[in-house]
């Protein structure tokens, strides 16, 4: 069974947690943030590499954290 896409706006806030750091980070896979976008996956990649979006890479796997994508969109808005 398919999810319903995520809105824009629930790109939230950062969620507490008990650790030492106070704040768990949020990371969006590439189609996570396609999806938010309204876009395809192979526009997201064009955003990272052209500089426009910020990616983190784990190993393999590339994720956009939560902040970044704030980030973009508010540059986007302004554009």
């Amino acid at each position: 069974m398919r999810r319903a896409a995520p809105s824009v706006s629930a790109v939230g806030p950062e969620r507490p947690r008990g650790g030492r750091q106070g704040t768990v980070r949020r990371f969006y896979t590439t189609c996570e943030v396609a999806e938010l976008l309204d876009v395809s996956t192979r526009s997201v990649r064009r955003f990272i590499e052209t500089g426009e979006l910020i990616a983190h890479w784990f190993g393999r796997s590339v994720r956009i954290a939560d902040e970044d994508l704030r980030a973009f969109l508010a540059r986007r808005r302004g554009a």
